[in-house]
């Protein structure tokens, strides 16, 4: 994470002169990527919308909240357990760098379900966990926009039936196109 600040700030600090990107105000998207859950590889897929405060001309503060589904899954001699829903509540601190893009940083709150299934029984529990990412967003014209971000979560533990369950690390690699009000 400290790569990811220290880009930024540079990137900052190189835009000098560039105009402000913009992305101030209310937005929703739609997003789709890549999901890694301790090894298990999926595709990500999902929504969601937030509202960004312009605090200076290059710099602004935002709000977001996002719903996701998984395809992870992975099974052995019949017990299978998958990724489910995730579920975050994340702010984002970021620049802009040109007339129509902005370089951020995300710190947050992740809660995901986790399920397994054996012979037809099936069973689930919620794990939560601290996001840490960073991202691009380019601007299309109009109000329309795309993103490219890498996310990182890291679960506590939890408990499924009564039995301990081990937290772990996910990683997701998204990109979004959404629209602003």
């Amino acid at each position: 994470m400290k790569i990811a600040a220290t880009a930024l700030l540079a990137s900052l600090a190189m835009a000098g002169t560039a105009q402000a990107a913009d992305v101030q105000g209310p937005w929703v998207e739609a997003r789709a990527g890549w999901d890694k859950f301790d090894g298990s590889s999926g595709l990500i897929y999902g929504a969601a919308a937030g509202y960004d405060f312009g605090v200076s001309d290059k710099i602004f503060l935002g709000l977001q909240a996002g719903i996701a589904g998984s395809t992870v899954e992975e099974c052995f001699e019949g017990v299978c357990a998958n990724a489910g829903r995730d579920i975050e509540v994340l702010a984002r601190l970021g620049g802009n760098v040109g007339s129509k893009t902005a370089l951020y940083a995300l710190a947050g709150y992740a809660n995901s379900r986790f399920g397994g299934s054996f012979e037809g029984l099936s069973l689930g529990t919620n794990l939560n966990g601290l996001r840490l990412g960073a991202g691009v967003q380019q601007g299309f014209g109009g109000n329309t926009y795309g993103k490219l971000e890498y996310r990182f979560t890291s679960y506590g533990d939890g408990a499924l039936a009564g039995e301990a369950v081990e937290g772990g690390d996910r990683h997701q690699v998204s990109v979004s196109f959404g629209i602003r009000f």
